[in-house]
Order: structure tokens, then C-alpha cells, then sequence
């Protein structure tokens, strides 16, 4: 959870924060998205609305339209959490906000999601289904 300050947040929040400055591609999904938010400052809470998990349908704003190639004013895709990023870094454009916080970002070099999509495609889904 990168809502708490376990002891080995600050070395994972300080690599975020130069792999950043020295403008590397950088991706994060779900943890990786709130780590993400966090070490760039923004603030990732325990969601008020309770664990979210299965296929959830997230808000697109025109960012995310933009960012992700899609027209639609909705997307669903499969999730499962307990944080949200209620509050994203200064220079992040959010992909829309919902009962799961900022679900995405884009900022310079980086994009982030909470939702998995590796898990929301034809073999993403077979995967899940082969571990549960």
C-alpha cells in the first residue's frame, strides 16, 4: 500500500522521483500508479468507498481519450484495490476521477493507471482465471 509509510517506501519514492528527473519512460499500474503519485507528490489514501475489485467502469476525460487512442466516454477494465490517489502530483493530467480516485495520469515522461489492464484482455483474463 503506498498509503503508509512502511520503512522501504522512501528508497522505492526517492527512485521514482529520479528515474523522473532523468526523464526515463516510466510506468506504474495500481501500487506502481500510487507510488508513482505519491513520490511525485501527490496523495494516495485508504479509499473511503471501500476495496474496489472486478470489472469497474472509469470516467474518460479528454486526456485519456488523447493518451489512450479511445473516443468513448467510458472504459472498463479490471481492478482491484484499496487505495485511491485523491490528490495527483502539481503537473499530472488525470484520466478521470471516480469511486476509485484519479483511475490514471499522464505527466512528462510517465503514465499510470489503477486498473489492470493486463488483465482485461482475452489472455489477461484466461491468465486471472487460471490463478483463481
Amino acid at each position: 500500500s503506498a498509503s503508509r509509510n512502511e520503512p522501504w517506501l522512501p528508497k522505492l519514492l526517492g527512485f521514482l522521483q529520479k528515474l523522473v528527473r532523468e526523464e526515463r519512460p516510466l510506468v506504474g499500474v495500481c501500487f506502481g500508479h500510487q507510488a508513482i503519485c505519491r513520490a511525485l507528490g501527490g496523495t494516495v489514501i485508504i479509499n473511503p468507498a471501500g476495496t474496489q475489485s472486478g470489472l469497474q467502469k472509469y470516467p474518460m476525460s479528454d486526456n485519456a481519450k488523447t493518451v489512450l487512442n479511445l473516443a468513448q466516454e467510458s472504459l472498463s477494465i479490471f481492478s482491484h484495490h484499496a487505495d485511491a490517489v485523491a490528490l495527483l502530483p502539481r503537473e499530472a493530467t488525470s484520466w478521470g476521477y471516480c469511486h476509485s480516485g484519479h483511475w490514471g495520469m499522464s505527466m512528462k515522461n510517465c503514465l499510470s493507471t489503477q486498473a489492470h489492464p493486463e488483465f482485461s484482455t482475452k489472455t489477461g483474463l484466461q491468465t486471472l482465471k487460471s490463478i483463481l
